[in-house]
């Protein structure tokens, strides 16, 4: 049984303890799955060349695909995935949703973060705030909420404060990852 991820509403069953994250949907997509369940591989290439890189500062193994229109709960869900992979197997998984200010984003990741902890079983959580590195001036904050399992795959919930002058919209993530997606992009 697959739990729903969701920004307005968490529905998790006190009888379900999330043991792995492909139990984990946004949008109706999970960690495991193959964007190819959702569209056709010439809306994937459409949709990577009309993207941003993301990850312009790395090797570059991973590329995320976003989807704009056909999302219920966030205004955006990307999905990470191998670039050459045929298969084209998700890492990573993230809903997005912007939030001019930063309270309203801290108080619905104080919400969302009270469900996981239901949720989860004996699992590590970590919090930190610290400045965004990718802005020079240190005016972006990040404030992130981290559940890591035993494997090494992790639930995010982050608020993103970031400073006008990036031309990047604040606001909330929540992202879950595989272990193979966060030990690549730890590395640099």
């Amino acid at each position: 049984m697959k739990t729903l991820l969701t920004f307005f509403v968490l529905l998790f069953s006190s009888s379900v303890f999330a043991d792995d994250i492909s139990d984990f949907e946004i949008e109706g997509m999970s960690v495991g799955d193959s964007l190819l369940d959702y569209f056709s591989e010439e809306e994937i290439i459409a949709k990577i060349k009309e993207g941003k890189d993301d990850y312009y500062w790395t090797d570059q193994k991973f590329v995320d695909v976003y989807e704009y229109k056909k999302v219920k709960v966030y205004e955006r869900v990307s999905a990470s995935i191998l670039r050459n992979d045929k298969n084209y197997i998700i890492y990573l998984i993230r809903g997005q949703l912007d939030y001019e200010d930063i309270d309203l984003c801290l108080k619905k990741q104080k919400e969302i973060v009270n469900d996981l902890e239901s949720t989860f079983n004996n699992i590590k959580k970590r919090e930190t705030k610290y400045k965004d590195p990718i802005d020079k001036t240190g005016k972006s904050m990040v404030y992130r909420i981290a559940f890591l399992f035993d494997s090494g795959d992790a639930v995010d919930v982050i608020c993103l404060d970031i400073a006008q002058h990036m031309n990047e919209p604040s606001g909330l993530d929540v992202a879950v990852s595989s272990k193979k997606f966060d030990v690549w992009l730890n590395s640099f």
